[in-house]
């Protein structure tokens, strides 16, 4: 968890952001998996300093890919662009 912590601090991810890291087993990833979820959502334009970071890299994080791209097919079917689905993320993380 720490090295996963340090790659945090490193992004200028706040404080207060990685304290809840720090109460989440996500944060317990394999280092390379981990840097991988963070690459995949600061490519969905999440900007590591924003408070929806740390929620959209718990869901990345704790979603096996497939289910990933299950969920993202059934918003594709709703119409849902992508940008939609990442403001869902950022809005309603748990969906």
């Amino acid at each position: 968890m720490v090295p996963n912590i340090s790659v945090l601090r490193a992004l200028e991810v706040p404080q207060a952001s990685i304290f809840l890291c720090d109460l989440s087993s996500f944060c317990s990833l394999d280092t390379e998996k981990f840097k991988e979820n963070i690459k995949k959502v600061t490519g969905m334009g999440f900007a590591p300093s924003s408070a929806t970071f740390m929620k959209a890299l718990h869901e990345i994080s704790l979603t096996d890919a497939l289910t990933w791209d299950q969920k993202m097919e059934v918003y594709k079917k709703c119409g849902w662009t992508e940008m939609i689905s990442h403001w869902r993320l950022e809005r309603i993380p748990f969906l």
